[in-house]
């Protein structure tokens, strides 16, 4: 089995969230961001994750995670998902975008090693979010109003002990915020994620591996 994906993708770290956590041996392949040919050849569509086994490939994270969910051991995420957790990640979505996409083209994350794969990126999404100069320059009034919404969502958070669906969902979210400085997570909040972290390996963006001088320069 096999899992196309990008390591700064929360879509993509729902599905090795639930491939981690259901234990099931999966190799990792990480794409470049400009490599438009691999996804169009893979599944007709420049999107990721994607997933193949016996059966073929699959795309859209949601579904790729039902089919897995089914493969091994008990079922994890076929419970309904909370509406305080799906409440919670729409209403606070579209402030942690606007402080994720200017700063997330990072070389330190293998789709974002060339700058080739950094300019694609910027181009898509300062199209549809607006630039990235403008985003940033409203990071004070969004650094303020996300703290207000990350304390809100403490009593919410669900029990990382008992792997569920809101725990894809909401995982991957807060792990995107990584690469957003002067941003602090409150206690509860970060103990959750360090407990999701060690139950699957998974690693925190701000302990990626450092650049080599030449992808520096690049």
């Amino acid at each position: 089995m096999r899992l196309y994906l990008y390591d700064h993708c929360p879509y993509c770290i729902r599905v090795l969230l639930g491939a981690r956590l259901k234990a099931l041996p999966v190799e990792l392949i990480y794409l470049t961001y400009d490599d438009a040919a691999t996804p169009l050849r893979l599944i007709g569509r420049k999107m990721l994750p994607i997933w193949q086994d016996d059966e073929g490939y699959m795309g859209e994270s949601l579904d790729i995670l039902h089919k897995i969910d089914r493969m091994q051991g008990a079922r994890l995420f076929d419970g309904p998902e909370s509406p305080a957790i799906t409440g919670w990640i729409t209403v606070w979505k579209p402030v942690i975008w606007d402080l994720v996409l200017p700063r997330v083209a990072d070389p330190r994350f293998s789709e974002f090693r060339s700058a080739q794969a950094r300019a694609a990126f910027t181009a898509v999404k300062e199209q549809r979010h607006g630039s990235f100069p403008a985003l940033r320059a409203g990071t004070d009034r969004l650094l303020a109003e996300l703290a207000e919404g990350l304390v809100a969502l403490e009593p919410l958070l669900p029990d990382p002990a008992r792997a569920g669906l809101d725990d894809i969902l909401l995982f991957p979210v807060l792990r995107s915020l990584a690469v957003v400085e002067g941003l602090s997570l409150p206690p509860r909040v970060s103990a959750y994620c360090a407990e999701i972290l060690h139950r699957s390996g998974i690693i925190w963006p701000g302990a990626l591996p450092p650049l080599t001088p030449a992808e520096a320069r690049s």
